[in-house]
């Protein structure tokens, strides 16, 4: 609640902390929202009555039966690393300049005129390595962890199947999922999250500082980013208990509006948290370096 206090103060000194996760939060939920995907998925109960297994092995398929053609998937590959750069570089002109001046507000710096293209000068070229980085790393990510609960759900069919010998490796197997999933989760949001202000807090190797010290402050972090990750799962799923992807366009504005109020709600305190604690830790680990 201080942090939080203390981000709305700093509101009233620079409106665009508050401004800037607003606009990109209403344009990432008009992303997700307005897509084929969800337009397809976008409801509870459809999510529900999905056969898990068997799309995840047609995945694979596709996967296989583009390796075919190899010359095609590389240039698939090709274009969509381009496409992910060209949108990860026009989001760092941005974030840039954003982190720069929440940064600065933080430490307790007057607004001074010129310090959001201080930003973009300075941070724009890693800023945009890093999100590009981020991109491709969480499609990895997410495909790695799809697969990673096959074993379990695998052994959760053979159980309903009728063999209740299994019952105990059914368990034992579905805690160690669970584990593996939430360190796994929880550790790839900090690090991700920390990398930001680390960028803007050093001038060269601050992600790989950021790392060391998400790792050195681990179990203080770790609470608050499970209830950023708890947070934002429940928003999802009212989203998709509403069934956000379907609907008349009246309902859809509303849609939209709701989950913008919800993501900004979450999203705005912990940014101010990630980059409060980033400068609580530097000072902590290198008092010499302002």
């Amino acid at each position: 609640m201080k942090t939080l206090r203390e981000a709305f103060a700093r509101v009233r000194n620079r409106p665009l902390i508050l401004i800037f996760p607003a606009i990109a939060t209403l344009l990432l939920c008009i992303i997700e929202q307005f897509n084929p995907f969800v337009e397809k998925y976008g409801s509870l109960k459809t999510l529900i009555t999905l056969d898990y297994m068997e799309n995840l092995a047609k995945f694979a398929q596709d996967v296989k039966a583009s390796a075919a053609t190899p010359g095609i998937m590389v240039t698939s590959i090709i274009v969509f690393i381009l496409l992910i750069s060209a949108c990860a570089s026009i989001f760092a002109v941005f974030f840039s300049g954003y982190a720069q001046v929440l940064y600065l507000s933080v430490l307790g710096y007057k607004p001074k005129k010129g310090d959001f293209k201080s930003g973009i000068n300075r941070h724009f070229i890693k800023m945009s390595l890093l999100f590009i980085f981020f991109v491709l790393f969480t499609i990895i990510f997410i495909v790695l962890m799809a697969y990673t609960v096959v074993p379990a759900i695998m052994s959760i069919k053979i159980f309903f199947a009728g063999d209740s010998r299994i019952f105990f490796q059914m368990m034992l197997l579905i805690i160690l999922t669970v584990m593996l999933l939430y360190f796994a989760l929880v550790f790839y949001v900090m690090y991700w999250s920390f990398s930001v202000p680390g960028i803007i807090g050093f001038k060269r190797g601050g992600v790989l500082v950021a790392l060391r010290m998400v790792n050195g402050y681990c179990w203080y972090l770790m609470p608050r980013a499970t209830l950023f990750i708890f947070a934002i799962g429940i928003s999802e799923v009212i989203m998709l208990a509403l069934n956000y992807g379907r609907g008349s366009a009246g309902y859809a504005i509303f849609a939209l509006f709701l989950n913008w109020i919800m993501k900004l709600a979450i999203i705005f305190p912990y940014i101010n948290f990630v980059f409060s604690v980033f400068i609580e830790m530097k000072e902590d680990m290198f008092p010499s370096r302002q």
